[in-house]
């Protein structure tokens, strides 16, 4: 019965993204739905990775998103989770997908659309996957803060690559609308940096995130901390938990040193 339960709580959090519904009228206007039905069991069968996986962490789901360029399960996490956790929840997706066109691929001619929908996911183009194992890649290398603007940097230059690819070759309505739809997302999500920063930094104040790697950092520069470190800051000779340097950040009647 708790399997069951589940199952239905699962699916009260889809929801359809609005240019969702264009693309279903356009693949009934032309003849495409025996196509579109493959693109939703793939969707489907890809985020059941993520959701299968994010639950075995005990993560929590808000919502199941179905967009028109796939799906995009949103988790209700702390920022400071391991990295190696993420990085498998990411990568399940498009496991599972290969494992569901190995498994159907001999009686139904998935061929096209798989490969199209796995390379086109694994981009470096927010919110997609490749997105996501880009920023992951780049939290263990550069600053947190710093591997945000990178990430959404990158993904607006590749977006407008490809609109210009689409708008000077092939013309292709959905693919346009829907590259113009991750630019507006990766915009977005360029102006909630500073939210994502505070989150990172206000749960590493209330929460004890477990890392034992440290790092030290000369003066008050919150934008050199790392995601997977603690750091000791130094200033005017004197070491301080971080703990207590973003207390001052958060309680500026609050005098530390």
């Amino acid at each position: 019965m708790g399997k069951y339960l589940i199952i239905r709580n699962i699916f009260r959090l889809v929801k359809f993204h609005p240019f969702f519904y264009f693309v279903i009228i356009i693949s009934l206007l032309t003849g495409r739905i025996k196509s579109f039905l493959v693109f939703i069991s793939i969707i489907l069968f890809h985020e059941l990775g993520h959701i299968l996986f994010g639950i075995l962490f005990k993560w929590k789901i808000e919502k199941i998103m179905i967009m028109p360029f796939g799906g995009l399960t949103i988790f209700k996490e702390r920022i400071n989770l391991p990295i190696i956790e993420e990085v498998i929840v990411c990568i399940a997706g498009p496991i599972f997908q290969i494992i569901y066109y190995v498994l159907i691929c001999k009686y139904v001619d998935i061929r096209s659309i798989h490969y199209n929908l796995l390379i086109f996911n694994l981009l470096p183009i927010v919110p997609l996957d490749g997105s996501k194992l880009l920023n992951l890649f780049l939290n263990k290398i550069f600053p947190f803060k710093l591997g945000l603007y990178l990430t959404n940097y990158f993904s607006i230059i590749i977006s407008f690559i490809f609109l210009i690819i689409i708008f000077y070759t092939e013309w292709n309505l959905i693919l346009f609308l829907t590259m113009v739809l991750l630019v507006f997302k990766t915009l977005c999500e360029i102006k909630n940096i500073n939210y994502l920063f505070n989150k990172f930094l206000l749960e590493r104040y209330i929460e004890d995130i477990g890392i034992k790697k440290f790092k030290y950092i000369h003066g008050i520069n919150f934008g050199k901390m790392y995601r997977d470190y603690k750091h000791i800051f130094i200033i005017n000779k004197k070491p301080y938990t971080e703990r207590e340097i973003i207390r001052k950040r958060f309680d500026l009647e609050r005098k530390i040193w």
